[in-house]
């Protein structure tokens, strides 16, 4: 069933400016969701396999300097408030925090930067990314002794996620982390680790940086416009204890986000009944910064606007933290996007070679929050677009950007019944993205990404979840959409536990829609 080796960029082509307009107009007119295949229409033809049966596509690979276990938590949540105790129920330490005395034990900020690579072992250390000197926006200068703060450059680090997972792992070895980017050629994208060993730190010139760390979740500092905001981790129980940060209450971290996600509420935001209102959107969605973004081409950035806005993304910083831009002229069979964007053991994706159109949905039915990549052949446009509601008496849902070519082209985005199990003629796979005078999609295959926490719940079954350094049983909650104390009931542990990094959980399943 594959359908082949994904295809490299090829490198060396120079482009002159005046190019790059004409350029990035053709792209749009012939990469994107109203693409025309010019290949040969080729379909491999299969029966609909069960779910036991479809291909499970092999998942991206974390980048070579790597080397971490998959179902690693992640991006964070879009929440204020200040960091303090309103509560009587303290948050556990994160995974990987020392005790206050074996903390006491490394000497310096290097011993501790090398207990965070043990947690996650780099085939290029952290301690072999660091730069000779950390910048201090504040005092607009260097310093080059590694005694508090260490710069460590990122830039080079594919897999974006794999950063918050070295600042998660810097947070618990006793460092206050920044994701920071740069204006100066010597330092490009990098982390700021302000280490937590001074008992006198609010007079140090790096205070700043440690006191906007727990302002709030979201807070970053106020004199340094360079960095950016990442998940942050609640303090080890020395920090307290040390006064190097505030008593923070489990309610700092967000456990409410269980069950799944709205996706029918967020996607009716984007729904346009003409082209004008349409290319509205679009341009309200903003994906190329330029308002040069037209309808007809939208379907990539409009299923990350509305996954966005319903809280479907896993919690940390990624690749697709970056906007919608990043959806945009997507194909996993060729570039690998928009699945490679996603840490492995997070997700699933089933690819089926049988046409979308035949496809026996009664035998492998989609759920809300399924995401959809449909192939074309060379009378045809590749498409993706989100299951946004499945409903009792079999209808299923979308609500996407719909073209019908004629003169003028109409563009509209719709909620549109995509199949529905009891009428086998119902639905656009059937009609609409079956006409070769209006185009096809669908028809050399498609694939289906799904998320692991939704196949957990799909099963009914519990899945067992290896934590992480910087875990929480909040952050678990908030990476399996599963209420923090329902796992801590589970598996027989007192509200606000510490977790190990290492250890095994049983995470139970939510009721499936």
């Amino acid at each position: 069933m594959n359908r082949g080796d994904a295809i490299d960029h090829q490198p060396g082509m120079r482009l002159s400016s005046r190019m790059l307009p004409a350029i990035i107009l053709t792209a749009v007119v012939l990469l994107s969701c109203r693409s025309w295949s010019t290949g040969p229409d080729v379909i491999s033809i299969t029966s609909t396999p069960s779910a036991g049966e479809a291909e499970v596509l092999a998942q991206p690979v974390p980048s070579p300097t790597a080397d971490v276990s998959s179902g690693a938590p992640l991006p964070g949540p879009s929440i204020g408030g200040a960091a303090e105790l309103v509560g009587p129920v303290l948050m556990g330490d994160p995974a990987g925090c020392l005790t206050a005395e074996a903390q006491a034990e490394l000497d310096s900020a290097l011993e501790m930067l090398a207990y965070a690579d043990h947690l996650i072992p780099l085939d290029r250390p952290m301690t072999a990314r660091l730069h000779r000197g950390a910048w201090n926006a504040y005092t607009q200068a260097y310093d080059y002794s590694r005694e508090t703060a260490l710069s460590i450059a990122v830039d080079d680090v594919k897999n974006e996620y794999l950063i918050q997972r070295m600042l998660n792992a810097l947070h618990v070895a006793g460092f206050i982390a920044w994701l920071r980017s740069s204006n100066r050629p010597e330092q490009d994208l990098h982390i700021l680790a302000v280490a937590l060993r001074d008992p006198a730190w609010a007079e140090s010139e790096w205070a700043p940086y440690i006191e906007a760390f727990w302002q709030a979740p979201l807070s970053t500092p106020s004199g340094d416009p360079l960095v950016r905001p990442a998940l942050k981790l609640s303090p080890c129980a020395w920090m307290v204890s040390g006064g190097f940060a505030p008593p923070v209450d489990a309610g700092w971290w967000p456990t409410d986000s269980s069950g799944w996600p709205d996706y029918a509420s967020a996607a009716s935001a984007y729904l346009a009944s003409d082209t004008a209102q349409a290319n509205e959107v679009a341009r309200r969605i903003n994906w190329l910064g330029s308002q040069l973004e037209a309808a007809n081409t939208m379907c990539g950035p409009l299923v990350w606007s509305i996954m966005n806005d319903a809280g479907a993304f896993p919690p940390g910083i990624g690749a697709w933290t970056a906007g919608a831009r990043v959806f945009w002229l997507a194909k996993p069979s060729t570039n690998g996007r928009p699945w490679s964007l996603f840490p492995p053991g997070t997700y699933r994706v089933y690819h089926f070679d049988e046409a979308l159109s035949g496809f026996d949905f009664n035998a492998w039915p989609l759920y809300p929050g399924d995401f959809l990549y449909t192939y074309s052949a060379k009378d045809g446009f590749d498409h993706m677009l989100l299951v946004t509601e499945v409903h009792p008496d079999g209808s299923v849902y979308t609500v996407t950007n719909l073209v019908r070519e004629g003169e003028p082209q109409v563009v509209t985005i719709e909620r549109a019944l995509l199949v529905h199990l009891n009428d086998p003629s119902a639905g656009l796979v059937r009609t609409l993205w079956r006409d070769r005078s209006n185009g096809r999609t669908g028809h050399a295959g498609f694939d289906v990404f799904r998320w692991d926490w939704m196949e957990k719940d799909i099963a009914g079954l519990p899945v067992d979840y290896t934590v992480q350094p910087g875990d929480t049983l909040g952050l678990v909650a908030l990476r399996w959409r599963t209420p923090a104390d329902l796992i801590a009931q589970y598996n027989e542990l007192p509200p606000g536990a510490s977790l190990s990094a290492g250890q095994v959980l049983r995470i139970p399943p939510n009721p499936a829609p």
